[in-house]
């Protein structure tokens, strides 16, 4: 007998995000089409870089970065780690 009902879990990539001020408006479009989670926007000093940190499900992950590359003409640039599973709202 199960005493905890069973959940669904997705896996979610950490993504680091470089981008210029120019981009930022596409590289925030594809995160919110993605359903990414943001998580901080820091600016590097001196240099007028952004990088954003998020989560983004792996799932929706699937040629993320050539969007990211298109929609900001080639100005944002994504890395993407596995960071962890996180449990769906929907019952199975």
């Amino acid at each position: 007998v199960l005493k905890a009902g069973p959940r669904l879990v997705e896996a979610m990539y950490l993504s680091v995000i470089t981008t210029t001020a120019e981009a930022l408006g596409g590289t925030y479009s594809v995160l919110g089409r993605r359903r990414a989670k943001i998580l901080s926007e820091t600016i590097r000093e001196g240099t007028g870089v952004f990088i954003i940190h998020s989560y983004l499900p792996v799932a929706d992950s699937f040629g993320f970065a050539d969007e990211l590359r298109h929609s900001s003409s080639g100005a944002s640039n994504a890395q993407l780690m596995l960071s962890h599973w996180e449990r769906l709202d929907i019952d199975p």
